[in-house]
């Protein structure tokens, strides 16, 4: 009696969880359009860097590409989660 009490509340307790939707995959044709953004945005920094010395700086690459996940509205976390599902499949 006490295994099915003990397995009847497992079963109610991980089919409740609800998963977060920072796990979803993107879809592909959303993940090109994503990865193009990024790298329109890469090329920008790389005009700016090249032009401007005092501009060669890391953060404002993230800053950018927070934009980007900002624009589309993901997180980094969705979008690696994403892109290493994608690379998997196609490596």
């Amino acid at each position: 009696m006490k295994i099915c009490l003990i397995m009847l509340i497992s079963i109610i307790v991980f089919a409740c969880k609800k998963k977060s939707d920072d796990t979803k995959i993107l879809a592909l044709n959303d993940m090109k359009t994503i990865i193009w953004d990024m790298t329109l945005a890469d090329e920008w920094f790389n005009q700016i860097s090249n032009t401007d010395s005092l501009h060669k700086n890391r953060k404002m690459n993230i800053q950018l590409y927070e934009q980007v996940f900002a624009s589309h509205n993901i997180t980094k976390k969705n979008f690696y989660i994403s892109y290493k599902y994608f690379h998997f499949i196609w490596v």
